[in-house]
């Protein structure tokens, strides 16, 4: 098949933000919170990057948090202490059970400012940085692989169980609304490949499965310039703005749990309000903005893996949505249509 087939998978889904997908899951707890399950796997510290963290927060639903690194797997308990319905597992979900060995870097190396790369304009936020959440079983899938932080990897080895091992455990059934969300750094797909859509029937399927995946420049898997139909005028480097803007930290952590352009919509706000100002602005020139991201395949998944999660999704039903160019949103045909119907999304 065809680089120019394959992508036409991707530009066909439906293009949906975060708070469309919230509404998703929001929806699906309203009409059952009882009945309602949230699965989380590679669930981090529960808070960065997390688009569902929120929701949880305000909700405290059902749920199954997953992680298996020990300084994460802390800060999540800690981050949701408050709430009582959710259940804990330190594991990696694997293909297998056993051990396996998992690469990621270590919360104290934030915590003392040692990592700076692309955060360089923003060094109180170090201990919030996002490649917190990079914890993987491949060293250079994901941007561990940049020379910039595979300086500072820690290997660890962790107990691992099957997706269906731990559904057992607690007596999942097909009966919950259930709501499953994969971080898994590369592994999405050997998950998604392993899962019982015969014995399990989840709702919503959130996965971080992608067809084009950004390298830096200096990552060891950045590949030559795809072609234009991926990277429209990338070929010529594009004229870019290197801004610094100083606000307050409460800002700064809110703004860090938004999408891309959320996030530049917040500030642009807080700019206009005075809340926030521009410290200085620089205009890089085409020749020294040749080190922009440009989206590229095999990556995180080959063209093959991402098409057959493509049909693994359709074939059980699921209309798929793409959310803010990065989660590919599996949802249930009958519980989207009846969403429509009502006019509730």
């Amino acid at each position: 098949m065809s680089f120019e087939v394959i992508a036409d998978f991707e530009n066909e889904l439906e293009k949906i933000d975060k708070p469309h997908m919230v509404k998703l899951v929001q929806s699906l707890y309203n009409s059952d919170p009882e009945n309602f399950l949230l699965i989380k796997l590679g669930a981090n510290d529960g808070w960065m990057c997390d688009n569902l963290y929120d929701f949880v927060i305000n909700n405290d639903p059902h749920s199954i948090m997953v992680e298996p690194i020990p300084c994460y797997f802390d800060a999540l308990k800690n981050n949701f202490s408050s709430l009582n319905n959710i259940n804990y597992e330190q594991v990696a979900i694997d293909i297998q059970s056993g051990t396996r060995d998992m690469y990621y870097i270590h919360d104290d190396e934030f915590k003392k400012g040692n990592i700076s790369f692309r955060l360089e304009h923003m060094p109180e936020l170090s201990s919030e940085h996002w490649a917190r959440g990079l914890g993987s079983f491949y060293e250079d899938k994901n941007n561990l692989g940049c020379p910039e932080l595979s300086k500072h990897i820690s290997k660890i080895n962790v107990k691992t169980v099957t997706i269906c091992e731990l559904l057992e455990k607690h007596n999942i059934s097909d009966k919950n609304n259930l709501v499953i969300v994969t971080d898994c750094e590369g592994h999405d797909y050997e998950i998604l490949k392993s899962f019982n859509f015969t014995k399990y029937n989840p709702v919503i399927y959130i996965s971080e499965i992608e067809l084009f995946t950004r390298y830096p420049e200096n990552h060891p898997r950045r590949t030559k310039y795809v072609n234009d139909i991926v990277n429209p005028g990338l070929q010529k480097a594009p004229t870019a703005r290197d801004v610094q803007i100083e606000m307050n930290e409460a800002h700064h952590r809110h703004a860090m749990r938004l999408s891309l352009e959320e996030r530049t919509k917040y500030v642009n706000n807080l700019v206009e309000l005075g809340l926030a100002k521009i410290t200085n602005e620089i205009v890089l020139t085409n020749k020294s903005a040749t080190y922009e991201d440009y989206y590229q395949l095999n990556g995180l998944y080959t063209p093959a893996e991402f098409k057959h999660s493509i049909n693994i999704f359709q074939s059980k039903g699921y209309t798929l949505l793409r959310q803010d160019g990065q989660d590919l949103v599996a949802v249930q045909n009958k519980f989207l249509d009846k969403l429509r119907s009502c006019n509730v999304i």
